[in-house]
């Protein structure tokens, strides 16, 4: 009997540890329920502000639906609870939006197979669980399938973010945000916002050129060929004219000038055009490689004139040493070969001026004799470098 007795008192303590254990789990569970919950509730105006900025529909016709009868079922889903701003797109809107993205990849609009279609943002509505975009976006498609009488679509297709929280949290939207509209994430950051250089400048970092768009009291603004924004203090740094070397004064430098950082200087290339802009290249011609520092000016032989053994008279046509950076104005003029000028030839062609053909269509450079441009006479060529093969 007192055998039996212990075997119940055993069965009752058993029953006991098991339900604490129970009751232990389950609230730990509640517990974690409830937390998801409360993360769930911070979360939701944010999510309300981000389904109706990021979540949308699209209703692609079908291919023989005229632009026309697209715009008139536009307008009958302007009248839906659910949709707010929309657009007929045509095959062409549709076209040039994706070549604006990825450029000539997409191809002729001839092969573009993409039929007109409409586009809409989406209301979030209290009546309708927000964290099952599933179930949301079946009641949208139902109602646009309601009004679709002619039945014109030929699919449709929904672009949400709630799928995305549910499985990675408010940081796997946001980061879904920012790559899907990194266009316009990027176009936006680019126009909003400015790098300060000055400290690079000074540690002798690489640092794009580029067109100065502002100046003012303490800093020069400029854009680079990346559409960056870029911007330095103005009075710490000493300035450079980029074609000429010479000094030049920070009250020189205007809107439009170019300018392009070395050595913690700023070299200036001048808005210029016409003689003005002649007058400094062909003073360019006149330094010599250490003088340049940084640009040797490229020119193409046009013709040659050849008047004895030692002597020619070349015409020579250049251009802005920076290129078509500010402009792609060219110019010409007269220079004289003689027995003094001194050849360089990579491929070893040109010796004298019976070969200087065998410079035509190659990267030349020259230096002139400084006194002898802006003469009656053709300036005089001291050396002459040829990057022939």
């Amino acid at each position: 009997m007192k055998k039996y007795k212990w075997i119940v008192i055993i069965l009752i303590i058993a029953i006991v540890i098991g339900g604490i254990f129970y009751l232990s789990n389950n609230s730990d569970n509640n517990k974690n329920r409830s937390n998801n919950n409360i993360a769930k509730s911070n979360d939701l105006d944010k999510l309300k502000q981000y389904f109706e900025e990021y979540s949308g529909i699209q209703i692609f016709l079908k291919s023989n639906i005229t632009i026309e009868q697209a715009n008139e079922f536009a307008d009958k889903l302007k009248d839906l609870k659910y949709l707010k701003d929309v657009n007929v797109l045509s095959k062409e809107d549709s076209y040039n939006e994706l070549k604006n993205r990825i450029g000539n990849r997409v191809g002729s609009i001839e092969q573009f197979t993409v039929p007109n279609k409409i586009r809409a943002k989406c209301y979030y509505l209290d009546d309708i669980s927000l964290l099952d975009e599933n179930g949301y976006f079946e009641k949208v498609k139902s109602a646009i399938t309601e009004v679709d009488a002619n039945s014109i679509i030929d699919s449709i297709v929904t672009a949400g973010i709630i799928e995305i929280y549910n499985k990675e949290g408010m940081e796997g939207v946001e980061e879904y945000i920012e790559k899907s509209n990194y266009i316009e994430y990027k176009e936006k950051n680019n126009a909003n916002s400015s790098e300060d250089v000055t400290k690079k400048i000074n540690n002798k970092q690489v640092i794009h050129s580029g067109i100065i768009n502002n100046i003012d009291d303490k800093h020069i603004y400029y854009t680079d060929s990346d559409s960056h924004k870029l911007y330095f203090e103005k009075k710490i740094f000493p300035y450079l004219n980029g074609r000429t070397f010479k000094d030049l004064n920070v009250s020189d430098l205007k809107v439009g000038d170019y300018i392009d950082v070395n050595n913690k200087q700023i070299f200036v290339f001048r808005n210029l055009t016409g003689e003005e802009l002649n007058q400094e290249l062909l003073y360019n011609f006149t330094l010599t490689n250490e003088e340049r520092i940084m640009y040797v000016n490229s020119i193409e032989i046009e013709d040659i004139n050849i008047i004895d053994s030692n002597k020619a008279i070349a015409k020579i046509k250049y251009g802005d040493i920076i290129g078509e950076n500010l402009t792609n104005e060219k110019f010409s003029t007269l220079v004289e070969f003689n027995e003094n000028t001194k050849y360089y030839s990579k491929g070893n062609n040109i010796h004298n001026v019976n070969e200087l053909e065998n410079a035509k269509g190659n990267i030349n450079s020259i230096i002139l004799k400084k006194d002898s441009i802006n003469k009656k006479n053709p300036a005089i060529v001291i050396s002459f470098e040829c990057d022939d093969t």
